[in-house]
């Protein structure tokens, strides 16, 4: 797809999506630490593989609460004013980081950093959700999700650099561009629910799934089932997903020593770059299937990407893995959140932005402890097979819930 017709895709959006897609641009430039945090724990710090799984598990609890607060208050208090709090909160929180690098001191204050960054996330999710309809959906999120990894396409080069020789820097980057994403929104987007477009949704919504919900929370929540089992079933994929930060690292360091750190910023840098160049084609290519089916072609790629790192050790074979699982994430992130804003009432997209990504994002919570301890015990050639298994089994549930979408929307025009 050429420059003029991915420009003609993305025509049209809400002025709100560009200033966010440049602001997330910033933001992920500068995204350094946690995808470092594995190399950083175990190289810096000397910590063993099952001691970093505990504390990279142990550090995503205090994810749970700080979304959970999150959702909260973006819903009753506004999304701007939560995301920027956060967002502020979680700069700081890489102060002694700075000061102090190669401290475990500075690793408890990257669990600060995931409490806040974390409060941050339901609010910017829901604020991106606001601006959406299903007619603009895939577009939007494949647009967000480009210029995410836009960022990151050029952030991990930088930061390979800086991590082994200017570690300060390292940390300072990061906190710079997440002050930045709050001061961009700051000054330039207004409060969504005040959006005199968002009451008249409120009001006569698009279609009875994201109607407003007078029930509380949990009750809206049980009224999907659907909804909670796509959640259960991608928490499988987060899982498998979650290995480029783990496994891959580790093997990575293994395999290539004191080049680790370089060659996984290449690998990193790989990754964004496929997601920039393909996000567009994807989404355009696959938008007439359902989520579901999607996120079983997405499960499938990492099926062939994740799979085959049980056979590499050269380096450019590493590059064509990332190349696969890479389209894997277009596919299985665009998806859920388009499945996930399709079925969630207007009135509750702050809560449900924070429980669902925990529900989702618990096989990538649990995921360095597992796997820890299950490469101490064995290798990492093993842990590939284990990752296979698991994927195959997510693949096989997400089509399943397929079929049983489909059956519920029959019945539902029946009873129409």
């Amino acid at each position: 797809m050429d420059l003029k017709k991915i420009i003609t895709y993305y025509k049209n959006l809400p002025r709100e999506v560009y200033i966010l897609f440049v602001a997330n641009v910033i933001n992920k430039l500068g995204h350094f630490v946690l995808p470092f945090l594995t190399i950083f724990l175990t190289r810096n710090l000397n910590l063993p593989p099952d001691k970093v799984g505990l504390f990279i598990t142990f550090g995503g609890f205090f994810y749970i609460p700080g979304s959970l607060l999150g959702g909260k208050l973006s819903d009753k208090y506004g999304r701007k004013l939560t995301f920027c709090i956060g967002q502020i909160l979680a700069a700081a929180s890489f102060i002694p980081c700075i000061i102090q690098p190669n401290s475990i001191i500075s690793a408890m204050f990257l669990i600060c950093y995931a409490f806040f960054s974390a409060m941050a996330e339901p609010a910017s999710t829901a604020m991106i959700m606001d601006f959406t309809n299903r007619d603009n959906r895939n577009e939007i999120y494949s647009f967000m999700y480009m210029g995410s990894n836009f960022g990151l396409a050029l952030g991990p080069l930088l930061a390979g650099f800086l991590y082994n020789t200017h570690i300060r820097l390292f940390f300072s980057f990061d906190a710079i561009t997440t002050l930045l994403f709050a001061f961009v929104v700051m000054a330039f987007i207004g409060e969504p629910m005040n959006d005199e477009k968002l009451k008249a949704k409120k009001q006569e919504p698009e279609h009875h799934d994201e109607a407003v919900e007078e029930a509380g929370f949990v009750i809206a929540l049980l009224r999907r089932p659907a909804l909670l089992l796509f959640a259960s079933v991608f928490m499988l994929f987060s899982f498998v997903h979650s290995q480029y930060t783990f496994t891959l690292p580790l093997q990575v360091n293994e395999n290539f020593g004191d080049f680790g750190t370089q060659f996984y910023g290449y690998i990193m840098a790989t990754n964004a770059v496929v997601i920039v160049a393909m996000s567009t084609v994807i989404s355009a290519k696959t938008k007439k299937n359902s989520a579901t089916i999607n996120s079983c072609l997405g499960g499938v790629f990492f099926l062939i990407g994740f799979g085959m790192l049980y056979f590499v050790h050269n380096f450019y074979y590493y590059i064509i893995s990332t190349i696969i699982w890479s389209i894997g994430e277009i596919l299985v992130y665009t998806n859920q959140a388009v499945y996930i804003a399709n079925n969630t009432p207007i009135s509750h997209r702050g809560r449900f932005t924070a429980i669902l990504p925990l529900i989702t994002g618990a096989g990538r919570g649990v995921s360095p402890f597992i796997m820890g301890h299950l490469i101490s015990a064995s290798s990492i050639r093993v842990a590939w097979l284990f990752i296979a298994i698991i994927v195959a089994v997510g693949i096989v549930f997400m089509y399943i819930l397929n079929a049983l979408d489909i059956q519920r929307k029959r019945l539902e025009k029946s009873l129409m």
